[in-house]
């Protein structure tokens, strides 16, 4: 209680106790969540101590005390930037939770880009994100952030980049400049470059040949952020689409899944497209039909031939492929009695029944059989 606290911070004001003793006793109460205004005022004196453990202690037992008020918080913001790695982490972490639930201070968050010169990248990213979960974040401080845009570290580049963008710092003027940045020499600007780019739902055709261009790119990773930016367009040309059909065929898992999750998100595939991603359906390799069927999964209307080729998918003994299949179709409204036959079959089928049920209720008439299950 509070006489036992008492009694320790005046053995620690004297130093009369060791550092160990003190530790000792935060910790047995900091849990509490609750230590009263006199306590949390002398709590929030020792966050100035020389003795880490004592901060740490401090800092751990402080943050406990919820809600905290303005002047706790910026003093307890201080510490992003204390000497001690533990401190600052532990800090940085609580200021990252208090970024989701309230509106943190100008004072506070001006403090935040200097911690992009700190040596873990998890601090870093925990500072972005800080800000990032801030509605509103002054132009005084976006503007100390773009000094850290070509920042050597992958991982900071990018959050920063999508922070940039998402607080509207990089609007007009800054467009052209993020696609000058799709020619960079570090393949993770030209990534952020994309990512901030493809928020728009529709970028000028000067802009998608640049995108278009870099799914040629030496690095893997430009190339799926290409396909990735590309499907977040609401309607691409027949020849951008051409391209995304050959990178079903990559000998790479992360861009056949990429190209194919572009594909789905194409609603209204030409018959021509559509033909040339049927061809993989008969290919040896299971990952390739796999992405294939999954880039037709956004179709609402197959022809004939393509239905007797997802048909044959269907009854396939790897339930791989007919869960891909059974995904494929799932937006047909008239399938034909073969097709919901196989799909009735699957509703007792564990690892597939899901995907069958779904599809089913997409049907306007479903087969007897269907509904003596079903009820």
């Amino acid at each position: 209680g509070y006489p036992y606290f008492e009694e320790v911070f005046n053995q620690w004001k004297q130093r009369k106790a060791s550092s160990e003793y003190i530790v000792s006793a935060f910790f047995s109460k900091w849990k509490e969540g609750w230590l009263g205004e006199r306590l949390s005022n002398k709590l929030e004196n020792c966050l100035m101590d020389d003795d880490e453990g004592i901060r740490t202690a401090a800092v751990k037992a402080i943050i406990n005390q919820a809600p905290l008020d303005e002047v706790t918080l910026e003093k307890l913001a201080n510490h992003v930037l204390d000497n001690s790695m533990v401190v600052r982490d532990i800090v940085m972490e609580a200021m990252e939770k208090f970024s989701r639930e309230i509106s943190l201070s100008e004072t506070i968050l001006a403090k935040f880009p200097r911690c992009l010169n700190d040596d873990s990248t998890r601090f870093r990213l925990w500072a972005l994100q800080a800000l990032d979960n801030q509605s509103i974040v002054p132009e005084s401080i976006l503007n100390q952030l773009q000094e850290y845009r070509f920042h050597e570290d992958r991982y900071t580049r990018r959050a920063l980049w999508m922070l940039l963008h998402k607080k509207s710092c990089l609007a007009n003027v800054t467009q052209e400049q993020l696609e000058d940045l799709l020619n960079h020499e570090i393949g993770d600007t030209r990534i952020a470059a994309m990512e901030a780019l493809s928020k728009q739902p529709l970028l000028a055709n000067t802009v998608l040949e640049k995108i278009v261009k870099l799914l040629e790119d030496t690095e893997d990773s430009v190339r799926i952020a290409a396909l990735e930016a590309l499907s977040k367009q609401s309607v691409l040309s027949s020849i951008v689409l051409d391209k995304l059909i050959e990178f079903l065929g990559d000998d790479k898992d992360d861009v056949r899944s990429a190209a194919a999750k572009a594909l789905a998100k194409q609603s209204a595939l030409s018959e021509t497209s559509l033909n040339q991603i049927a061809k993989y359906l008969s290919s040896q390799d299971n990952e390739l039909r796999i992405a294939a069927l999954e880039a037709l999964s956004g179709e609402t209307f197959f022809p004939e031939a393509i239905l007797a080729q997802l048909e044959k998918c269907l009854n396939e003994k790897n339930i791989d492929i007919q869960r891909a299949a059974v995904k494929a179709i799932r937006k047909q409204v008239s399938l034909p009695s073969s097709i919901l036959g196989k799909l009735v079959d699957f509703l007792v089928v564990t690892g597939i029944w899901h995907e069958a049920l779904e599809t089913l209720s997409e049907q306007a008439n479903l087969p007897d059989t269907a509904l003596q299950i079903l009820t």
